[in-house]
């Protein structure tokens, strides 16, 4: 019996760090605004326009108080900070974002 219990509580343990690993990696649009906002010159800074140019498409545009609220929100996470602080690392730019 005292096996079964370890091996549900490891198991619960493994689902629960896998669940962790995926919170914390960026999907694609993310990694373009980040990108966007650290380097690209149109949007260098502004979270909104950059939220704009990753998030829309044609058919689905991003709204400009969309895009404002949903870039502060992003902007709140740890791990978007980090990606832009590493593009600021990288054009020598960065006194920490």
């Amino acid at each position: 019996m005292a096996n079964r219990k370890t091996t549900k509580t490891n198991t619960r343990k493994r689902k629960v760090r896998k669940r962790q690993i995926k919170k914390n990696a960026l999907k694609p649009k993310e990694i373009r605004f980040c990108l966007l906002f650290a380097a690209e010159e149109d949007c260098f800074g502004n979270g909104t326009i950059a939220y704009q140019k990753a998030f829309s498409t044609k058919k689905n545009p991003v709204s400009w108080i969309s895009a404002k609220s949903s870039a502060w929100r992003l902007l709140q996470k740890p791990a978007i900070c980090e990606r832009i602080n590493k593009y600021l690392e990288e054009m020598a730019l960065n006194d920490q974002f």
